[in-house]
């Protein structure tokens, strides 16, 4: 079992990139555009403080969120994992392998805003490990459902 949210990663990024082309096309009109318009809320001042607030608040949605690029595989005797953050400008791509035989147990919690959380435990010889949470979030459902199904599988029973 393969578990890669890729094509979701790929159509979040593109969204990104049409909102923010459409930023700048509503900037050049309102550069080209010369508003005669005398309402104080439609005014052309007005329009740039709007058009400001909804270009910042889209650009802090994904800060905020923290979506992460999920891989997970059973093939072989070791689970992978490997997940990067959608964040901009983080850069750094995590990965680790768990030997099946000392997988010990998974943790979802879910979290605000909207998120899921995947913690995973391991076996070693000086006790339980317990790796940093990675959030789930851009799996499909049926994704998640397969991830949880896989993960149970492969917990030790005490």
């Amino acid at each position: 079992m393969i578990i890669d949210n890729a094509k979701n990663v790929s159509n979040t990024k593109i969204y990104q990139r049409i909102r923010l082309l459409l930023y700048l096309i509503a900037t050049g009109l309102l550069l080209i555009l010369d508003f005669d318009w005398q309402q104080d809320y439609l005014s052309k001042t007005w329009l740039w403080v709007y058009l400001g607030i909804v270009f910042v608040v889209d650009q802090l949605t994904p800060i905020i969120r923290n979506r992460y690029y999920v891989y997970v595989s059973d093939e072989g005797p070791k689970l992978t994992f490997r997940y990067y953050s959608l964040r901009p400008l983080v850069f750094e791509k995590y990965a680790f392998e768990i030997p099946k035989n000392q997988f010990y147990s998974y943790k979802i919690t879910k979290s605000w805003p909207n998120r899921v959380l995947l913690t995973v435990y391991e076996r070693t010889n000086k006790g339980i490990a317990k790796y940093p949470p990675v959030c789930i979030s851009l799996l499909t459902p049926m994704q998640h459902q397969t991830l949880l199904q896989t993960l149970t599988k492969y917990v030790q029973k005490t």
